[in-house]
């Protein structure tokens, strides 16, 4: 654990700098953890069977406007777009994009309203005070991450901030984004809108602020994963929600997105 740990730490500069390797991203973020106790983590190739199943449905003929929403670490908005054979355009979005970076001669800190990261002499210290280390640590780097300089540090794989067909946005879905309405041809909500994640009412308005992102035509792709298998829906959004495709048991709020009286303004495809 304490060599992991020291690999981790010593990637801070490589990740900052765009050289991390695939190994060494995959590491640092398995560590890093958000106030609501989420890992900012993804998996590997854990989409490819929906994006296979996804890429025949879209347009084709010209740039297409995709937006993939909580995205986490962002690794597979990275591959979604690699797998894609039609120029495009993604927005990625997230709760939690960046942080900021404390540097010490001991400690390495990253803080988004309260820590998510944090290293000691190379090793990394469980930032919800898990051990007897870790509470006592834990308040002199957040008094050291409040008052000492810092940098912006991303919060996403290198290859997401380096892309130059992604755009990385800050957002939360279940706040209306009037500038998204209509804008793109298929939202891709994977492993967000989840029954165990959030009560129904909750799913609801998020759905519903993805729906008005969708143009008239477009797509709405909804899917969770376990264990390696993908469970999701992919929706066609016009004057109602048809489902277009099904991977294993389909989306698990299959029938809240249908029985949601929706009421979506949109734009002519491709307008």
């Amino acid at each position: 654990m304490l060599r992991l740990a020291a690999t981790v730490g010593s990637s801070l500069d490589a990740i900052y700098a765009g050289t991390a390797t695939e190994e060494e991203v995959e590491r640092f973020f398995k560590h890093v953890r958000l106030p609501n106790g989420v890992y900012k983590t993804t998996e590997r190739r854990r989409l490819d069977d929906l994006n296979a199943a996804v890429a025949p449905l879209l347009p084709t003929g010209r740039m297409l406007e995709l937006m993939d929403v909580g995205v986490s670490s962002g690794t597979t908005t990275v591959e979604w777009s690699e797998q894609l054979e039609v120029p495009h355009r993604i927005v990625a979005g997230d709760l939690s994009v960046a942080a900021q970076w404390t540097r010490l001669g001991f400690a390495d800190v990253l803080r988004d309203d309260a820590i998510v990261y944090a290293d000691v002499l190379g090793r990394v210290v469980d930032v919800f005070g898990g051990t007897w280390r870790s509470r006592l640590a834990l308040p002199l780097l957040e008094l050291f991450a409040r008052i000492l300089p810092s940098r912006s540090f991303p919060l996403v794989d290198p290859r997401l901030a380096s892309s130059p067909v992604i755009t990385l946005v800050q957002d939360d879905i279940f706040v209306p984004r009037p500038e998204f309405d209509g804008r793109f041809d298929a939202v891709r909500a994977a492993n967000i809108l989840n029954r165990g994640y959030f009560e129904e009412e909750r799913l609801r308005a998020g759905a519903a602020n993805l729906i008005r992102r969708v143009r008239r035509g477009g797509l709405l792709i909804v899917c969770r994963t376990d264990d390696g298998v993908t469970d999701g829906s992919v929706y066609r959004v016009g004057d109602r929600l048809e489902e277009l495709a099904r991977l294993g048991a389909g989306s698990e709020v299959h029938d809240l997105v249908l029985a949601h009286p929706w009421a979506p303004s949109f734009t002519a495809a491709g307008a």
